[in-house]
């Protein structure tokens, strides 16, 4: 293992896309790490290969006492979990109090992600916190992502096109004149919810 706590965020988030269910174990581990890189991106990681693997394994066990940690992206990442693989925890009470309740905008992103992605044996209460979010949620994003989702011919809510490329992002300051910040952190947002830290290279990218 590497001692140096970015590397090791690195190489756990990579874990998502070359791993399997048989690593969600080791990833859970990596989430009770005391660095909060690193625990992002393991939580992280679990959602991704719930998205690659969604009928692989029940991720309910494990994912959901995570909604719990005090990291808001560790919580996340968590609610992305469940929503890549259709599940919700119990009756779906602790997804829908994220949602009215965390203080933090991408939190309740997640959550919003979690409830309209799943239904949950409180459909009602779903659609109550659903409305509560898109009527009055301070961010715009979490309103929108608590509106009807579009939903395909078969049933299931639109995930967008599903052919990726690889891009190159380069970390900047808020100045116009700012160019790329070597070494500088970053928190990274994917399409689908997915959160991602850690540093830039040297080249600020």
């Amino acid at each position: 293992a590497d001692s140096d706590p970015s590397v090791r965020a690195e190489a756990t988030f990579s874990l998502g896309s070359v791993g399997d269910a048989s690593l969600v174990p080791v990833l859970a581990g990596l989430v009770k790490n005391g660095d909060v890189d690193v625990a992002t991106n393991a939580a992280g990681a679990i959602a991704r290969i719930g998205r690659r693997f969604p009928t692989a394994t029940d991720l309910t066990p494990i994912v959901c006492p995570m909604l719990g940690d005090g990291r808001p992206t560790v919580r996340a990442n968590s609610l992305i979990a469940l929503a890549n693989t259709g599940k919700r925890c119990a009756d779906g009470r602790a997804e829908r109090k994220l949602l009215v309740d965390d203080a933090n905008d991408l939190v309740r992103s997640s959550a919003a992600r979690a409830i309209t992605t799943t239904a949950s044996a409180s459909a009602a209460d779903d659609r109550i916190a659903l409305y509560r979010g898109s009527a009055s949620d301070r961010s715009a994003e979490v309103a929108r992502l608590c509106r009807p989702r579009v939903v395909t011919a078969t049933g299931a809510p639109s995930q967008g096109p599903k052919r990726t490329r690889a891009v190159t992002v380069f970390i900047v300051g808020e100045s116009a004149a700012s160019t790329a910040r070597p070494r500088a952190p970053f928190l990274l947002e994917y399409a689908d919810g997915v959160l991602r830290a850690g540093l830039a290279d040297r080249r600020g990218a």
